[in-house]
């Protein structure tokens, strides 16, 4: 139930033409098969013999420049996180899998403007495809961190925000706090 990051090119321009910001040009990247087969998080419990997919991840010169800020460990790694090659859900090497507050920097923006991304899992494949247009991309997941909190963390300051969930947890709602 997850987005595949490669085919995500027509959202994300979609996306970035409604926000005013340069769009990702799929010709500035290159889609890197994982070294490990996907199940995804739910395999162990279909109880069938399924094939694996392919998890692909993006690379290129604008996101491997970019540094993501991590608020529960307090440091600095990169837009992948290649140790969750070995975990259980391999959907985890997108900033980390679920993360309650990150915040990705771009060094190579000639813009000030920042974005807000209130989403989850499937927001974790579809920010870094925003990063061109911004000078920090915040990625607030209140599955994990209750809403009453955020102004601990996040300075609110006329930045654009975007809610990007997946339509399983719209449709349960429980889970946001």
């Amino acid at each position: 139930t997850h987005w595949r990051q490669e085919r995500l090119f027509t959202a994300a321009q979609k996306l970035c033409n409604a926000m005013n910001i340069p769009s990702p040009q799929p010709e500035d990247y290159r889609p890197t098969a994982a070294s490990e087969p996907f199940y995804g998080v739910y395999y162990g419990q279909a109880a069938l013999p399924m094939n694996p997919d392919i998890l692909y991840t993006l690379q290129g010169d604008l996101l491997e420049q970019c540094t993501v800020y991590n608020y529960e460990t307090g440091k600095t790694a990169g837009i992948y996180d290649w140790s969750k090659l070995s975990s259980s859900d391999l959907y985890q090497v997108f900033l980390s899998g679920s993360v309650s507050l990150l915040r990705i920097d771009n060094p190579n923006t000639q813009t000030e403007r920042e974005l807000i991304v209130f989403r989850d899992s499937f927001g974790s494949a579809m920010a870094p495809l925003l990063v061109q247009g911004y000078k920090s991309v915040t990625l607030v997941d209140i599955r994990y961190l209750s809403s009453v909190m955020l102004d601990r963390f996040i300075d609110f300051h006329g930045q654009d925000v975007l809610f990007l969930y997946s339509t399983l947890v719209l449709n349960n709602s429980s889970t946001i706090k």
